[in-house]
């Protein structure tokens, strides 16, 4: 089988509200890390990468932790064949899984915190410490924020790109194996779990909020006076809404794809938006987050390259667009849901889900985008959804097509850019 990671979960479970600023009272001011000695560089074997002038060396005793947010986990998913003689395929696909899914244990832990000093002093970020199994999706989530941040950027400023804004990392540390550190850490975070260990790398973000496109079909939205004489004025906005955050998702993958990078992990929980308020949509933006499973063009595998040349690519400019593919197939089951979720009069649930979609589009329908609208278009509680799609001519499903037809390698060298989808009739 062909196994693949579809994406980060993200799970609330270690958010939890104290007294004193979300800490026990014991420490009303937060969890100070107070470092040994000071790291220029960090160099311990199970951290490889090193800060460039686009990203800071920080030290553990620069941070104050105000309070955990979540842990992440991935998901993988893994595709089968059969072989063997005729009879004994068919039997395996009747009676075997054509696709098996299966999460991780955390394997990333979030925390808001504050920087302490230092010219950054007082600004507010986000913590990734990355876990065991994680540890090498944060360095390589490292390794590709020094190539999002090429030296061609010098003149930009990192916040404005369309990419969660990392300021660099540091390295977990002598402190981290004392006693009073392990004592103070459970006194201030009892439900958070074991302390972080020495030499975990943690990563340092902008705090720009942690709402996701996932979050934006149960956001609960606040109705104008007028809505109650223009009825079909919330329906407008909802989709006006979804409108946006499709065209800066593809905006913000074309930036990706163009700092030569494939994100490999793509889905709703990755796309970080500064509202979910549709009466702000002319304000969203939209950036992408999570790279601890992205690659860089010049790192795809061996198998990778003989997919794309069995497929015609026989120059750099075709590789990159056959590696692009994964990324445009995983965007446009992204859009599914969060449209199907958002447009349904039922509440969101596992029907309108990315693993739902794909298993009616490429198990039942075979791919066949027109048969997966029409089954769609019975399905009374999808409606608005299925007219969204259907408006300016069933442009919407052009997109999708457009998209989904990247699960077919055969017909990835033909596909549209992120660009040019991103000004696509129907955005």
């Amino acid at each position: 089988g062909t196994t693949r990671v579809e994406g980060l979960v993200t799970s609330g479970e270690m958010a939890f509200v104290v007294s004193g600023a979300g800490l026990s009272s014991e420490f009303p001011a937060g969890l100070r890390v107070r470092s040994l000695r000071a790291q220029k560089r960090c160099k311990h074997r199970r951290c490889s990468w090193v800060a460039s002038s686009k990203l800071a060396s920080f030290n553990a005793g620069d941070f104050e932790l105000r309070r955990p947010l979540g842990q992440q986990g991935w998901v993988e998913v893994t595709d089968w064949e059969y072989y063997g003689d005729e009879d004994a395929v068919r039997e395996a696909r009747l009676t075997q899984p054509k696709t098996t899914i299966q999460q991780s244990d955390p394997v990333v832990r979030l925390y808001e915190a504050k920087i302490g000093r230092g010219v950054l002093r007082n600004s507010r970020v986000l913590l990734k410490e990355f876990l065991g199994q994680g540890v090498p999706a944060g360095v390589n989530e490292a390794e590709r924020y020094l190539q999002l941040y090429g030296s061609s950027l010098e003149d930009l400023n990192q916040a404005e790109l369309p990419v969660a804004t990392m300021l660099g990392g540091f390295t977990a540390d002598d402190i981290f194996e004392t006693q009073q550190f392990r004592q103070r850490w459970q006194a201030s975070f009892p439900r958070v779990g074991e302390p972080p260990k020495k030499g975990d790398p943690w990563l340092v973000f902008l705090w720009e909020g942690t709402q996701t496109a996932s979050s934006f079909p149960i956001y609960p939205q606040q109705r104008q006076f007028m809505d109650r004489f223009q009825k079909g004025q919330p329906l407008q906005r909802r989709q006006g809404y979804l409108r946006i955050l499709m065209r800066k998702s593809l905006e913000a993958l074309d930036f990706v794809h163009q700092r030569g990078v494939i994100h490999r992990s793509l889905g709703p929980t990755s796309l970080l938006v500064n509202t979910l308020d549709e009466r702000q949509q002319g304000n969203l933006d939209v950036k992408i987050k999570d790279f601890g499973f992205a690659i860089a063009l010049s790192g795809l595998s061996d198998q990778e390259l003989r997919r794309a040349r069995e497929c015609g690519a026989v120059n750099p400019f075709d590789l990159s667009k056959f590696a692009q593919g994964e990324d445009m197939y995983a965007l446009g089951y992204t859009f599914l849901e969060v449209i199907f979720s958002s447009l349904s009069t039922e509440e969101s649930s596992t029907r309108t889900s990315q693993q739902a979609f794909k298993r009616l589009l490429e198990e039942v329908f075979e791919l066949d985008l027109a048969k997966l609208r029409e089954y769609c278009a019975e399905e009374g509680d999808w409606a608005d959804a299925v007219g969204f799609l259907d408006e300016r001519s069933g442009a919407g499903w052009d997109l999708l097509g457009d998209m989904l037809r990247a699960l077919d390698d055969q017909q990835r060298l033909g596909l549209p850019s992120a660009h040019k989808l991103a000004q696509h009739i129907f955005l």
